[in-house]
């Protein structure tokens, strides 16, 4: 059974190649345009993966983070922030808040995908190829 992600991510066509990339490489996908979306979906629960971007309009990335933990179905669902924020200080604070993973803006795919398949092997949730 595939594993099943969130996308966070506000930039439509952000949003929509790194769904188009994950579901290609097997996983099945769900996306949100904004954190308070995000929040709802991850709600609901089932996912085995959150990725979030930090600067979106209204809740931020580390706002969402901060809600997740709060929210029984998602609290412990591993979180990757992928951000054109690139400062060692918003990194650090990602991390503190629990997101596993901090990605850079720009990235590779191929290197989203290993860090994706990191995460969920860590977390003993393998990852469909």
């Amino acid at each position: 059974m595939a594993n099943k992600i969130l996308i966070v991510e506000d930039e439509e066509g952000i949003r929509e190649i790194e769904k188009i990339v994950l579901e290609k490489d097997g996983y099945k996908v769900e996306t949100a345009e904004d954190a308070r979306a995000g929040l709802a979906k991850a709600a609901a629960g089932g996912f085995d993966l959150i990725i979030s971007d930090i600067m979106m309009p209204g809740m931020d990335g580390f706002q969402l983070l901060q809600e997740l933990r709060k929210v029984p179905a998602a609290r412990n669902t591993p979180v990757i922030l992928i951000t054109a924020m690139a400062e060692q200080r918003d990194k650090v604070k990602g991390l503190n808040l629990g997101a596993v993973e901090y990605i850079t803006k720009p990235f590779s795919t191929r290197d989203l995908l290993e860090k994706i398949k990191e995460v969920l092997i860590s977390t003993r949730k393998p990852a469909q190829a």
